[in-house]
Formats: C-alpha cells, structure tokens, sequence
C-alpha cells in the first residue's frame, strides 16, 4: 500500500467530519449510523474505517471540535433536573448535543 502524506490523510478526514456534520444537522444524534456518514462523505466502507474505527470516534471528534471551549454544563444541567422521564431526558440530551 502507497504511504500517503499526513496532509492526505487531514484533508480525507475532514471530509469525513463534514460529512458526518452535515448528518448531524439532518437527523437526531441517537439515530445516526456510520452508513449515514459514508452515504454523505462519498468515501467507502472500507476507507472510512482506514481513518476512523467506529461512529463513536468521528462524534466525539466533532464534538471536540465545535465546543473547544465551549462550557455547557448549565444547559445539560438544566435538561437533566428537569426532571422528564429517562428517555425523554436522553433523547433531549442527544438532541442538545446534536445541535451543539
């Protein structure tokens, strides 16, 4: 297998991030799957794997990457003394973290 620079791989990565983004806009967090994210980054199965190992990997990265330094600690306090039922809460916070 050819080596790629690290450049390549930044940029393939990105792709895939901003595919997944706009994935996230589309549909609530608890419903994405990695098919979406492939579907919407145009990059294989296989390829996409070369760069991340599972969903959960490319949603924290994103995650990471939009709230640096962003401190949400009051709006999920909020969502969570709010005192809903269990699935209600969780489906509010995976929203609330989908838009954020």
């Amino acid at each position: 297998m050819p080596k790629v620079s690290h450049d390549y791989v930044k940029r393939k990565r990105n792709v895939i991030l901003e595919a997944a983004l706009s994935v996230c806009k589309d549909k609530p967090l608890y419903e994405i799957t990695m098919r979406d994210i492939i579907r919407a980054s145009g990059v294989s199965q296989g390829g996409i794997y070369r760069y991340y190992s599972d969903l959960d990997e490319i949603l924290v990265e994103i995650i990471n990457q939009a709230n640096a330094n962003a401190d949400y600690k009051k709006d999920v306090d909020a969502i969570i003394e709010n005192n809903a039922a269990p699935k209600e809460m969780l489906e509010k916070l995976f929203t609330f973290l989908g838009v954020h």
